[in-house]
């Protein structure tokens, strides 16, 4: 009952007001904001990526931003199944065009509809797609609603609900339940996800797994091409620091100094953040430290200790040059993924802000022989301190300690096959 009356609290208050603030307000808005309100304007929303093929009755693909990364196996294998059949993608953050740039499969692309009753309708009648698929977790109330009365097939796919999601807190969590009953479908990754959802009122989900794990795998084994640089002679061993902030080079870089001075070993770091001041400031940081650094994208010849990647979309391949990974944004807000060095066989350390990432909760639990003691795959470090722990641990792995994790992480593979077994069509 409370989930009804926040729907039409949500469709005929919240939604309104906020149309009109944002009508308002819009010729001050910048940024991403602004690119956000322009492109929801357009009369024409979606970019034809193959003018060639009709968009008739296709599948619709909903990715936020960075959950595309969750649909591309879904996109490979729908295509596979269903050659014939376009595959529309929504998106609502600007920044998902980079990526869907790359993919093939994709026919066509554009953002999402507002979700009120009109822009919904008007999208549906526009599109008329024949099943609807949300990766993760950016499904919206109206839109489920409209999908449910139409019965198109909907299905959540991918989902993860962490013990401290927002999304079931307070009566946000009424609306949420609301909103995933409108659903065909919904696939959790995990059973911990499953119960948070049964805790909050919702029964009706299926453990598939994740996606992503597929992907994973996919491009290891269709790797992009990188520069080809031989590493340096004089150490064999490498931490790969990936997407890291300011807030997680503060403690990587205090211990780092202090061990490179002693012991050389070579480091490859990678900024979330490519701009050039950015890099700069990193570069003159080292200097000032006596440490020479080298850019990525200049060099054939490895022949300092740290290496710099200053492109973007190529992590993934680059975690295959290591031992082992620091994961970024654990020590400024919620960290990245740790799926991809895992995948590599490298254990991983992330810092304090983790609990937002399901794989480094359940792969903090699994252990391998190190030395003489017990390293997990995934190491919660606090300080400098902590990853001097880390890194002697790691120094006694060897190829068969990096193949074991790398087993561990392969029997996750399979969600996307379940999902295209269950479908109802």
């Amino acid at each position: 009952m409370m989930g009804i009356v926040l729907f039409y609290f949500y469709r005929w208050i919240l939604v309104p007001t906020a149309s009109v603030i944002l009508f308002i307000f819009r010729p001050l808005l910048r940024g991403k904001l602004h690119i956000i309100t322009a492109e929801r304007s357009k009369k024409q929303w979606i970019f034809i990526k193959k003018s060639s093929r009709h968009l008739e009755s296709p599948f619709w693909i909903h990715a936020a931003s960075g959950e595309i990364e969750y649909a591309r196996p879904l996109f490979r294998e729908l295509t596979n199944k269903f050659p014939h059949i376009p595959i529309v993608v929504t998106y609502s953050s600007p920044s998902a065009q980079r990526l869907l740039h790359k993919i093939s499969e994709v026919d066509a692309w554009g953002p999402s509809p507002w979700d009120s009753v009109s822009s919904c309708q008007e999208f549906l009648s526009r599109v008329k797609p024949r099943a609807v698929f949300f990766s993760r977790t950016d499904v919206w109330p109206e839109i489920s609603y409209q999908l449910k009365l139409k019965k198109i097939p909907s299905i959540l796919f991918s989902a993860t609900f962490a013990e401290n999601s927002s999304r079931l807190k307070g009566f946000t969590k009424y609306l949420t339940i609301w909103t995933l009953q409108q659903l065909s479908q919904v696939f959790v990754v995990s059973k911990e996800d499953q119960e948070q959802l049964q805790k909050a009122g919702f029964s009706q989900s299926v453990v598939f797994g994740d996606t992503r794990y597929d992907q994973v795998f996919y491009r290891l084994a269709h790797p992009q091409s990188v520069h080809e640089i031989s590493a340096p002679s004089f150490n064999s061993k490498t931490l790969v620091a990936g997407s890291t902030w300011p807030e997680d080079e503060e403690i990587l870089f205090a211990w780092f100094v202090q061990k490179y001075k002693k012991n050389p070993f070579n480091l490859i770091l990678a900024p979330h953040e490519i701009s050039k001041s950015r890099l700069l400031t990193i570069v003159d940081h080292l200097k000032s430290h006596g440490i020479e650094c080298q850019f990525y994208s200049h060099q054939k010849q490895w022949t300092s200790g740290v290496l710099i990647i200053d492109e973007i979309g190529i992590l993934a391949e680059l975690y295959t040059w290591g031992n082992a990974a620091f994961v970024g944004g654990s020590f400024r807000q919620q960290v990245h993924s740790v799926m991809e060095p895992l995948a590599c066989g490298l254990p991983v350390c992330v810092g304090p802000f983790h609990k937002n990432n399901r794989e480094a909760l359940e792969f903090k639990k699994i252990k391998i022989s190190a030395a003489t003691s017990l390293l997990p795959l995934v190491s919660c470090i606090q300080s400098p301190q902590d990853l001097e722990i880390f890194w002697q641990q790691i120094l006694s792995l060897n190829q068969s300690d990096h193949l074991a994790i790398q087993q561990q992480v392969k029997f996750h593979q399979g969600a996307t096959q379940k999902i295209l077994q269950s479908l109802p069509f």
